[in-house]
């Protein structure tokens, strides 16, 4: 099975509204035995990996990794509408192998609905419950080297979530077939990796830059990630009969309409905050080996930050032992993950936010004549380029900037608070400790309650007193100790780019562009429909 093909799939309609046993075994080997070797965990990156056969998964197998998994498992459960396979087995299979098993979840599913079969699942990692029926047991065991069991032994053979663990898929399928009993049954449950949408809205964003680079790491790694679309052709070419495929459409997000999709999408968000973490970390060390040397290079040689065309970074201060209460800087593997936060977190955010400005500027001609007054008028000879701190000064270019930030989602979803222990007083309210609160910062920005007109961009709304007074509800990048950590890079990015942009060019938005921006809350926000496109030229002076 996969994940639905817009290709071929009708679409979705979007709502508005918005424990393990080591068993005895006659086919005993190695494998049964769980050796005091298989503890000895793996850790990178701040995460805990699987020691039997280190390095040949990409997964980590740490506390958070597992309950990521079980997620996933009740994400399929939804998906197959509770039905835990698609195959036509017997009512009472005598031996069923689950390869890949993880948590055991599946396996012990089956095993209570079918407690006259002998069921196995093996893994790399020893991270089964205890507590598990009688009739199932777990090996550790590499399901890529040649298996141990009797040939023809399994009635059916159970297969998910493999992408990305098997270099040659070719003899892994060949000991499949080996192994299944004549007549028995195999199914495999895969997802795709690249995002896809059924009107091309992830077209040209980042959801098609990370299907992009995820299908690289996976090269990179030497085991495809593609596995989703090329399984059917992987079997056949094994001999295996009857091999059919069912693909299935996984949103990622509350906007179907459909209520079970919806149910599918909430889950399946779930899934990917829990787990991108887990997706990314070992796969894009492996391709982004240069900015992991560049940390350790820095970790290692300091004084190397006086090499750098900046005077002062992040790396400055986070090398500093005198900021740090026990005077140790952090270790090359949390100063990697801070990298990649600043990679991923800081480019898609302002790209949103000049999009949005730039769309709504183009769209009233009042606001634009405005914004090419204000900077031809501190800006007059176009070589002499001012500071930032003198386009900082600019009222109406702050008021562009600020509106900007309003109207584009930035991070669509909230962001989860827990309440101190204590517990805190809100809107009249006890708020108990412990609770998870959350809010986005879109709520705030389109409330007519704060905003007048919240749907309209209005850069006059920042000007004089009023504007001041607006300043402690632009939320954008959070507030307090938990804030965005480069709202000031994201501050001077803004102000430089409108101010080169609307200075140098001449721009009017293409008649191709959309009414509105449409957008759904995917985490960042998943916009429908064509993009914005306009038209420049360059100045004359």
């Amino acid at each position: 099975m996969a994940e639905n093909d817009p290709a071929t799939a009708a679409p979705l309609q979007v709502d508005d509204d918005v424990d393990s046993a080591i068993g005895d075994e006659s086919d005993a080997s190695d494998t049964t035995s769980l050796r005091s070797s298989i503890f000895n965990y793996h850790y990178e990156n701040g995460r805990r990996y699987h020691a039997y056969h280190a390095g040949s998964y990409w997964g980590p197998n740490d506390e958070q990794a597992i309950e990521h998994l079980n997620i996933g498992h009740h994400v399929y459960n939804l998906l197959l509408g509770g039905r835990l396979y698609l195959a036509p087995i017997s009512e009472q299979p005598q031996r069923v192998l689950d390869v890949g098993t993880g948590t055991g979840a599946w396996a012990t599913d089956f095993a209570d609905q079918h407690p006259t079969a002998v069921v196995i699942g093996t893994d790399l990692s020893p991270i089964q419950p205890t507590w598990v029926p009688q009739n199932l047991s777990f090996e550790i065991s590499d399901c890529c080297e040649e298996w141990s069991y009797q040939k023809d032994s399994f009635d059916f053979i159970h297969i998910r979530g493999l992408y990305g663990s098997v270099a040659n898929w070719s003899a892994f399928y060949a000991e499949v077939y080996k192994h299944v009993k004549p007549g028995g049954w195999v199914e495999q449950v895969e997802q795709g990796v690249v995002p896809k949408s059924f009107d091309g809205s992830t077209d040209g964003t980042i959801f098609e830059e990370w299907g992009k680079v995820s299908l690289e790491a996976g090269d990179a790694f030497g085991k495809t990630l593609r596995i989703v679309d090329e399984s059917a052709h992987y079997m056949k070419e094994a001999g295996f009969e009857e091999v059919t495929e069912e693909r299935f459409a996984m949103p990622v997000g509350r906007w179907p309409k459909d209520r079970r999709l919806k149910e599918i999408g909430l889950f399946n968000r779930l899934q990917w905050e829990e787990g991108i973490e887990g997706w990314t970390m070992m796969l894009l060390t492996q391709v982004l080996k240069a900015i992991k040397q560049q940390v350790i290079d820095l970790s290692s040689n300091p004084e190397h930050l006086k090499m750098l065309p900046h005077s002062t970074t992040i790396w400055n201060e986070l090398l500093r032992p005198e900021l740090h209460p026990n005077g140790r800087v952090p270790d090359p593997g949390s100063l990697f993950e801070e990298s990649q936060a600043l990679l991923f977190g800081g480019a898609d955010t302002i790209g949103m936010t000049l999009m949005h400005g730039t769309f709504h500027i183009l769209k009233d001609v009042e606001v634009y004549q405005k914004l090419k007054a204000e900077l031809q008028q501190a800006w007059p000879v176009l070589e002499d380029a001012p500071s930032q701190a003198t386009l900082e000064t600019m009222p109406y270019l702050s008021a562009v900037v600020r509106e900007s930030l309003r109207m584009s989602p930035g991070v669509a979803s909230p962001l989860p608070r827990v309440v101190p222990a204590s517990g805190t007083e809100l809107n009249k309210g006890f708020i108990p400790g412990g609770t998870v609160v959350e809010m986005s910062s879109h709520f705030i920005h389109r409330n007519g309650d704060i905003f007048e007109s919240p749907n309209d961009f209005k850069p006059e709304r920042w000007l004089g007193q009023a504007g001041r007074d607006l300043e402690k509800w632009l939320v954008t990048f959070s507030r307090g100790p938990r804030s965005c950590l480069g709202s000031n890079l994201a501050w001077a990015e803004l102000y430089l780019t409108f101010a080169h942009v609307y200075r140098k060019f001449d721009i009017e938005i293409d008649p191709s562009s959309p009414k509105e921006l449409v957008w759904r809350d995917c985490f960042l926000p998943e916009y429908l429909g064509p993009h914005l496109k306009a038209k420049m030229r360059p100045v004359k002076e």
